[in-house]
């Protein structure tokens, strides 16, 4: 794929796989996958107090073409005082801009913007934790942060926050977030360019006096394409 976008892959992901928002849509589920076509990428780290420290995961199977950044990748924090989550986040940094739109003010590409030297680049300030990317994480937390599980089969926990007509959650349905001592400043997707690095997911995370262990989670999945002989033989 030339002119990967890490961020137009979870766009597509998260409006291709839960289907049409119609009537007929309410029994609707992502069907099954082959287990082997699941990459999956995850990292943990102790955090220190009185720091500020960028994290990076770099995420397996992208840019290979056609390759897809499913749903529920994020991040969780949790441990003495603190209990953060979120999935999903916006992309940031360097971008290439889509084909036909070079020298268009954002290039085609959703909030990117283009800079003096005529290249393209979302702003940090797009990466950040919102409501949405909170709620979402319950259910993805249900479902151990994994759009598939290990069988190959869709998580039906997760698919309430996709699919309009299915049950609400159960449990709590909104988001209960404690910060303590932690403050999360930078949350997203980059790495959409050769020279912006291998896609990854990036927290940038401030902590003041921790009062005990608090560990940071990152996770991310991937759906390889089938190749293009397994398709036409499907």
């Amino acid at each position: 794929m030339t002119k990967s976008s890490i961020i137009l892959a979870s766009v597509i992901a998260a409006g291709a796989l839960t289907g049409p928002a119609t009537a007929t849509a309410k029994r609707w589920r992502p069907p099954p996958v082959d287990p082997s076509r699941i990459v999956r990428s995850a990292n943990s780290w102790a955090l220190q107090s009185n720091t500020t420290q960028t994290y990076s995961l770099t995420i397996a199977g992208i840019p290979e073409a056609f390759n897809t950044l499913l749903p529920c990748a994020g991040f969780d924090i949790k441990g003495s005082g603190v209990d953060l989550a979120a999935v999903n986040l916006n992309g940031f940094g360097p971008v290439d801009p889509m084909p036909g739109k070079e020298g268009t003010p954002d290039g085609g590409i959703l909030f990117a913007e283009r800079q003096p030297d005529g290249s393209y680049a979302i702003p940090e300030s797009r990466a950040v934790v919102g409501p949405l990317n909170q709620h979402e994480a319950i259910g993805c937390a249900l479902s151990g942060y994994h759009w598939y599980d290990a069988k190959g089969n869709p998580n039906n926990v997760a698919l309430p926050n996709y699919i309009k007509h299915k049950p609400r959650l159960p449990g709590r349905t909104r988001p209960t977030q404690v910060a303590g001592p932690v403050s999360v400043t930078l949350a997203g997707f980059t790495g959409t360019t050769a020279a912006n690095g291998p896609p990854r997911l990036v927290l940038r995370i401030t902590t003041g006096e921790l009062t005990g262990p608090v560990k940071l989670r990152m996770r991310a999945d991937v759906l390889k394409q089938r190749s293009t002989r397994a398709s036409e033989n499907a």
